[in-house]
């Protein structure tokens, strides 16, 4: 199961077809956090990835002319690859220079349920709660 954590969050790094460098950037991340944690870095990287995804997607619905957004169940690589790409947004979005000290941060703060991939998370799921209401309108 780790494996799939691995290849899920290298392809949402990937960017136009440069696979090598998604993997050198992937290393860097797993090499801070073992700097900063001293711990197995794989080990971390797995705790994390499974304390940060959210448990539904939100999906845009409209009625009235009005958008909301409505939780709908998710399978758990959706799962994964949306808190992957979670952390590599908030990484970029961040006014640190070194992306992949930025993005083991997020990774670190996470297995310790704190910091801003939980925050997100938190935030995801108040909005979810908050319109429940309108999921019979799915079809």
């Amino acid at each position: 199961m780790k494996g799939i954590y691995r290849k899920i969050f290298i392809n949402s790094i990937l960017r136009r077809g440069r696979g090598f460098a998604a993997i050198l950037l992937f290393t860097e991340i797993l090499f801070e956090i073992k700097l900063k944690n001293k711990g197995k870095a794989l080990n971390i990287l797995y705790r994390a990835m499974k304390k940060i995804p959210p448990h539904f997607f939100l999906r845009k619905l409209t009625l009235g002319g009005k958008v909301y957004p409505v939780p709908v169940r998710i399978f758990t690589k959706r799962q994964i690859l949306l808190s992957a790409m979670w952390v590599l947004e908030l990484a970029k979005k961040s006014e640190i220079k070194n992306f992949s000290a930025e993005a083991a941060t997020i990774l670190l703060e996470a297995t310790k349920g704190v910091g801003p991939a939980m925050e997100k998370r938190k935030e995801w799921h108040k909005v979810g709660l908050e319109n429940r209401m309108y999921v019979r309108f799915l079809r």
